[in-house]
């Protein structure tokens, strides 16, 4: 019976310390950069979509941009990727596979915009999946006001 009690009370206090050494890792995080700008009606400005990690790693990208009030001039995927879905200006849907995955932050693409009208624009991600080796990883992602 003793021994059974101090058993239990061994592995009630190795359950505990072990569970208070679990490190939660941060999500993956997909923003644009810079994050806000002012800038004329009409008038060019470019901006980079940037994904951190977080020390998880990325395999693939995927999901559409989103453009309130302003007119995509054009977008640029960073070389090296490999681009499944090209997102362009008609079509702002990309899929992005990243070489052998990563664990460090990097640009995934450029985009040229410009303000279609007076007052606020908003560039945006909508469908964002970030994918891990063979799962999704749970994402976070930060837009652009202009």
């Amino acid at each position: 019976m003793n021994k059974k009690i101090i058993l239990l009370a061994t592995l009630a206090i190795v359950g505990i310390l072990g569970t208070s050494q679990l490190a939660y890792a941060a999500s993956p995080t997909l923003s644009i950069s810079p994050s806000t700008a002012t800038s004329t009606v009409g008038t060019s400005f470019n901006v980079s979509v940037q994904l951190d990690p977080a020390n998880n790693q990325v395999c693939v990208v995927k999901g559409t941009l989103d453009f309130s009030n302003l007119t995509c001039q054009n977008i640029t995927v960073t070389s090296g990727l490999m681009a499944t879905v090209t997102p362009t200006c008609v079509a702002p849907n990309f899929t992005l596979g990243i070489p052998k995955c990563t664990t460090a932050a990097q640009n995934l693409f450029s985009v040229s915009v410009a303000g279609s009208q007076a007052g606020q624009g908003i560039l945006s991600f909508a469908g964002l999946k970030i994918i891990g080796a063979g799962s999704n990883v749970s994402s976070v992602w930060y837009g652009g006001a202009y």
